[in-house]
């Protein structure tokens, strides 16, 4: 089974006190790329998010977005320096001595040293919580697979159908690779003719063997064949599935060599024409691919 690149995922946990959902959107990429949105008090989580989509994800562009709701989760803690304290408190009375103030060392004064206190977040309630990303991101992949796979059955079906209006064009091509040659030769020997106009003596068989010579060269047959050679090959990848995005990119290249040349040694109208039709549908089997894992 092939798998498409393009998908969506959704899982979700909840209880009384946690509630944390996470996306996934993949399109298609070159290579794996994961970008990952979760709030700063969680990017702890972010390197063991990451790992668990690449242990199952190979090619695509992926965005997982997390949201996470719970009170417990999201309270403040106040740590105070109590070593910075006492020393200013020390140094204030001993400035009090020094001087002979009267004034009082209050908690104010004390409120306006912003150094001896820090909010932090609180540790956290769920001691579990690294359990509870790892399973609810599996999930999340679980559905987005299953998203690409449904894509890839539509993918295949499509490419399909363009593979079999392919051959159905390499088989009009074949059929009609007599009567063009014929035409070409007829072509070819009267063009000889009409250049040496009768000024000079040259044996009959020997136009006609120069003519078969140049009709060969024009030949395509060898290329009819390299061409069924490689939709043949292109179905057979298609039925093993798995990761062969790059291996039908190879095989389209390959293919459109192969019609290329048809349509640069062809010599024929309808021929020609024929190779338009095939550069058509190779397109649009080329879009679809691109989009393969």
């Amino acid at each position: 089974m092939i798998k498409s690149m393009t998908g969506y995922g959704k899982a979700s946990f909840r209880n009384d006190e946690l509630y944390l959902s996470i996306e996934m959107k993949s399109v298609n990429h070159r290579f794996l790329d994961v970008s990952i949105r979760l709030p700063n008090q969680f990017l702890q989580y972010e390197d063991s998010l990451r790992r668990t989509v690449k242990n199952r994800l190979k090619r695509g562009k992926v965005d997982l977005y997390v949201t996470i709701e719970g009170e417990k989760l999201f309270q403040k803690d106040i740590h105070v320096n109590w070593a910075l304290l006492s020393n200013y408190i020390e140094i204030l009375n001993q400035i009090k001595r020094m001087h002979h103030l009267s004034s009082e060392i209050s908690i104010d004064h004390l409120l306006q040293l912003t150094e001896l206190f820090t909010v932090v977040d609180k540790e956290e309630a769920y001691s579990d919580l690294y359990v509870i990303f790892e399973k609810t991101c599996e999930q999340a992949v679980d559905d987005l697979i299953a998203m690409r796979e449904k894509e890839g059955e539509v993918l295949s079906r499509n490419i399909l159908e363009h593979l079999a209006n392919i051959d159905a064009i390499i088989e009009n091509i074949r059929l009609r690779i007599p009567e063009s040659r014929m035409l070409y030769e007829s072509r070819l020997y009267d063009k000889i003719k009409e250049l040496l106009n009768d000024k000079i003596e040259i044996d009959e068989s020997r136009i006609l063997t120069e003519v078969a010579i140049f009709s060969e060269k024009a030949n395509i047959q060898e290329e009819i064949t390299r061409l069924e050679s490689h939709s043949s090959q292109f179905r057979t990848v298609l039925q093993e599935g798995g990761l062969v995005g790059r291996k039908l990119d190879f095989l389209i290249q390959e293919m459109n060599r192969e019609i290329n040349t048809i349509g640069s040694k062809g010599n024929d109208f309808v021929i020609n024409n024929e190779v338009i039709e095939l550069k058509s549908e190779l397109e649009m089997i080329k879009e679809q691919i691109q989009n393969i894992e």
